[in-house]
């Protein structure tokens, strides 16, 4: 009985070894949310569909992996409060292994009042490189129509969508 624990117990620990060991292979092909920043505070946004690829490098086969994700129903929460004529900063955060810095970003106001799970207000915002993974964008008169936002980011290596909640 006593060796059969042993065998038992060096078994597992064989098997932790080896998970430990091959973890960081397996790490995640999923971007990671976007933070949105106002005068009033951030949030972390909510992650829509997206394609992304590992960083490739050394002769190595890069891995790819896509998602498409419904749209949300109502605004994600919590929403963050803004005002027109406001600058709001997106910040993309990196993941390690993923080809997922930023290329381009743009920004859609919408309303979740409508029949359809939301629709557009205005025209689409064009956001600007700030330095890092920092995009900023200003918010046009359109805003006292909307209670979301949509982003759009074009990555080195794929594309990315999030949502956001509005208040005013």
């Amino acid at each position: 009985m006593l060796r059969r624990a042993q065998l038992l117990a060096g078994l597992a620990v064989g098997v932790l070894l080896i998970a430990v060991s091959v973890a960081p292979a397996l790490a995640p092909l999923v971007p990671k949310r976007a933070v949105l920043a106002s005068a009033d505070g951030k949030v972390k946004t909510e992650r829509s569909s997206y394609c992304v690829a590992s960083e490739g490098g050394g002769g190595q086969a890069g891995q790819a992996m896509c998602a498409d994700y419904a749209s949300p129903e109502k605004p994600p929460r919590p929403r963050l409060r803004v005002v027109e004529g406001e600058k709001l900063e997106i910040r993309f955060r990196h993941r390690d292994g993923l080809a997922d810095r930023v290329e381009r970003a743009s920004v859609g106001l919408i309303s979740f009042d409508g029949e359809l799970p939301y629709e557009s207000v205005g025209d689409p915002i064009k956001a600007k490189p700030a330095g890092g993974s920092r995009w900023t964008f200003k918010l046009p008169a359109a805003v006292a129509e909307a209670n979301g936002l949509s982003i759009f980011a074009r990555l080195e290596s794929g594309d990315a969508s999030f949502f956001a909640g509005l208040r005013h």
